[in-house]
């Protein structure tokens, strides 16, 4: 136990307050009341810091659940795409083998008003779908 300097005070307490003291001193066996004053002190700081901690064990884990919603969403909307890419690759594939294309143009050398009219296409309809979610999220 560490016996740190102590200071003199006057201080007033209520008549209720003084009484918990004084039960608190003889209870823990304490030599004088400002024993039991540090002791419920240092309990309040105690208390203090667990509720701190409290808290933030709480804030942690409603921000995880949070993110946690968020991701599975991403998620999701990941794996769908991934998928219908992968459709699209194994209908043209098939398409090409069945028409024997031979070589092709690539997108770097020179793109074809149709792939310019579906990239204009997708681009609306991705810039409509974030304005409906950025309106429901405000709602």
């Amino acid at each position: 136990m560490i016996i740190m300097a102590r200071k003199s005070k006057h201080f007033q307490l209520s008549e209720k307050n003084y009484a918990y003291l004084e039960e608190l001193k003889e209870e823990r066996q304490l030599k004088y009341l400002s024993d039991a004053l540090d002791l419920v002190i240092n309990e309040h700081k105690c208390k203090g810091d667990i509720t701190t901690d409290y808290i933030i064990k709480l804030i942690v884990d409603k921000v995880s659940e949070r993110i946690e919603e968020k991701l599975r969403g991403i998620k999701t909307a990941s794996n769908s795409s991934d998928k219908n890419t992968k459709i699209l690759l194994e209908m043209l594939n098939g398409m090409f083998f069945k028409e024997k294309y031979g070589d092709i143009v690539t997108i770097a050398e020179d793109k074809s008003p149709a792939l310019i009219i579906a990239e204009n296409s997708v681009q609306k309809s991705i810039e409509g779908s974030r304005i409906k979610k950025l309106d429901s999220n405000f709602k």
